[in-house]
């Protein structure tokens, strides 16, 4: 099973799928800019749904529930 990965994590997984490639192979790869793509990778800009997909990278959400503060509880 592959552990949970967080935004911060993006550029981690975009630098183990880029191997060996040059930024600018890897760009025209995912059909994105090379700045774009640089940006992203250094961790200035949020990857867009665009370039996650066609990276093969799927965004996922994990939902927790948790009890406020000054919730009223039961006697």
């Amino acid at each position: 099973m592959t552990r949970s990965r967080t935004t911060d994590d993006v550029s981690e997984l975009l630098a183990e799928l880029q191997g060996d490639r040059t930024l600018t192979k890897f760009a025209e790869d995912l059909r994105v800019s090379k700045a774009y793509l640089s940006m992203v990778m250094s961790g200035n800009k949020p990857p867009s749904e665009k370039l996650l997909k066609r990276a093969g990278i799927r965004r996922t959400i994990k939902i927790n529930y948790e009890v406020f503060p000054g919730a009223k509880k039961g006697d």
